[in-house]
């Protein structure tokens, strides 16, 4: 499902790059080419069965979109901040109340945090949620 995400978050929100968490993992510094983003789990949570003899199980899972830029114009952060909002509003128009397919619901955004701020470079991690089921 976080595949659908990547896809639909690419060319879009004024990112230069979106990829999965296996691109995240690639990252030995700030990258060249931002402002980029990273989709990858941050957690889920299964509920109980519901059927015997059976599996329906819904799982609430929990997603970041990590987005880094530089060049924000100030060791400080302060534009950085402006910026940050301006990314956020446009990930939240592409995702918020979009429901993947295979999804039980669609996504909600979760909030916001700073991750790491070096000179002129900003990592900043939305989060959001959604839910699927598990049959069988």
């Amino acid at each position: 499902m976080l595949s659908q995400i990547v896809t639909k978050l690419a060319g879009k929100a004024n990112l230069r790059s979106v990829e999965g968490v296996v691109g995240l993992a690639a990252v030995k510094g700030p990258p060249v080419n931002t402002p980029c983003a990273f989709v990858f789990p941050l957690s889920d949570t299964a509920g109980p069965n519901h059927t015997l003899n059976a599996v329906d199980q819904r799982v609430d899972q929990t997603f970041g979109v990590l987005v880094i830029l530089r060049g924000a114009g100030d060791l400080k952060g302060a534009k950085a901040a402006d910026v940050i909002a301006v990314r956020r509003d446009e990930i939240n128009a592409e995702l918020v109340g979009w429901q993947p397919e295979g999804a039980e619901t669609s996504i909600e955004y979760l909030g916001g945090a700073l991750v790491d701020l070096i000179d002129d470079t900003v990592w900043w991690l939305f989060r959001y949620r959604n839910a699927f089921r598990i049959w069988s």
